[in-house]
């Protein structure tokens, strides 16, 4: 009787350490993480792997959505820092969602070069988010070489710098991410839902600290995009932001270069740099002018006024003068590396459309650069990868291409003060 009553005990006791090992412990700063595995990873040489494996490595664990654009954003530098790196970095980015969607994002989903991401990533992930608990994404989780944990932070403190520091002294001095939680409206703290009743509300104030980070995300009611959270952007970068999408209509790529200033004061310019939360909502039958309506929105409530239209100005117009020396070969397929980083630089079985993006994004190119060829067939040009503009000259010219001064009118995003306010 007394061995099957301490059978009883042991078995009870081992079922409560057994329900207790299932839930894992919260993991902070300082905490060495346990030799879990990791299941169900796609873009990697294996399918499963043991934290353990990384032991040696700084490990950046990247939580994302395929819905995130900030998070995807910084996607081409991690994959070149894995590259650069391979002896001292992996990089695992962990996602909630299922199989089927992660793994469609991967194979149609494409950078700005028009390179597929090759990010390594959990799918359906049940395990790391036991220990990194969390609300909004980019979460970023830093594990030391030691597997402790080095720092959590939003995707802003995704650096080179911050990388290298890291791996060095096993410090990072920044901010701790502060988890808000989106999706709810900014200004409200109970709970709240979207349904067709509610007509709108927009909010903006600045930024008082990192907060959650920068958040660029979509609202919506079923299959509708109603609105719109950006958080920890500067003023500037959300009146472009919201004007991206109306450009994009135009089949134009909204650059730096079509962004005009038109103020005078500079302490007036100098707001427009400062970091602003703006969340903005429309009635469902409005959902097609979101934009529009976002913009007109910021003009009231921000002291600025922002315009699409016409404006003339100096251009480099890209002409071709011997178009045969472009074409290229549909069956030899599409490649790209469009970079300007003194290694060639190519583009094989795309439009000319995607060099004109690409040099718009170029801080050494003074002027806007517009295409005058009228060619719209797929092309192929290989470029030394210098970023100077009488190199790019240079290396364009072979293929019959050529960078021309003239003025232009374009459309522009211009803004202004609002004299109103």
């Amino acid at each position: 009787m007394k061995l099957k009553t301490l059978i009883g005990v042991i078995g009870m006791h081992l079922l409560f350490f057994s329900t207790y090992a299932q839930k894992p412990r919260i993991l902070q700063i300082g905490d060495t993480i346990t030799d879990v595995s990791l299941h169900n990873i796609v873009n990697y040489r294996d399918s499963t792997v043991n934290i353990s494996d990384f032991k040696g490595k700084l490990l950046i664990l990247d939580f994302w959505a395929t819905w995130c654009t900030s998070c995807i954003e910084h996607f081409p530098f991690l994959d070149s820092m894995s590259i650069k790196y391979p002896d001292k970095l992996a990089v695992i980015g962990v996602g909630y969602e299922s199989s089927e969607k992660i793994k469609g994002f991967f194979s149609s989903k494409k950078s700005s070069d028009g390179k597929r991401y090759k990010l390594s990533s959990i799918v359906e992930d049940t395990t790391l988010s036991g220990f990194f608990p969390h609300r909004t994404v980019p979460h970023v989780i830093w594990i030391k070489p030691d597997q402790t944990v080095g720092a959590i932070t939003s995707g802003d403190q995704l650096t080179e710098t911050n990388i290298l520091e890291m791996i060095s002294s096993g410090n990072l001095q920044v901010s701790i991410k502060k988890d808000v939680d989106v999706r709810k409206p900014l200004h409200l703290a109970t709970d709240f839902g979207y349904t067709d009743s509610l007509l709108g509300y927009s909010i903006l104030y600045k930024a008082q600290d990192l907060g959650p980070g920068k958040v660029n995300m979509t609202r919506k009611i079923s299959e509708n995009v109603i609105g719109k959270v950006l958080t920890n952007y500067s003023l500037l970068e959300i009146f472009r932001l919201l004007a991206s999408p109306i450009f994009l209509e135009k089949g134009q790529k909204l650059s730096s270069k079509q962004v005009l200033i038109n103020i005078s004061s500079n302490r007036d310019v100098n707001k427009l740099y400062n970091s602003y939360c703006f969340d903005f909502i429309v009635p469902t039958k409005h959902a097609k002018s979101l934009s529009k309506y976002a913009i007109a929105e910021l003009n009231r409530l921000s002291g600025f006024q922002s315009s699409i239209g016409k404006y003339k100005t100096t251009c480099l117009v890209l002409k071709a003068k011997q178009k045969d020396k472009l074409y290229t070969d549909s069956s030899q397929g599409k490649d790209s590396h469009l970079w300007f980083d003194s290694k060639p630089t190519y583009m094989r079985g795309y439009g000319l459309q995607m060099l004109i993006d690409r040099l718009n994004e170029l801080s050494t190119i003074p002027f806007p650069v517009v295409n005058g060829t009228g060619l719209k067939e797929n092309v192929a040009l290989c470029l030394s990868g210098s970023n100077r503009l009488m190199d790019i000259r240079h290396d364009l010219q072979k293929y019959g291409l050529f960078l021309v001064e003239e003025e232009r009118e374009i459309d522009a995003l211009v803004i202004t003060k609002n004299k109103v306010n």
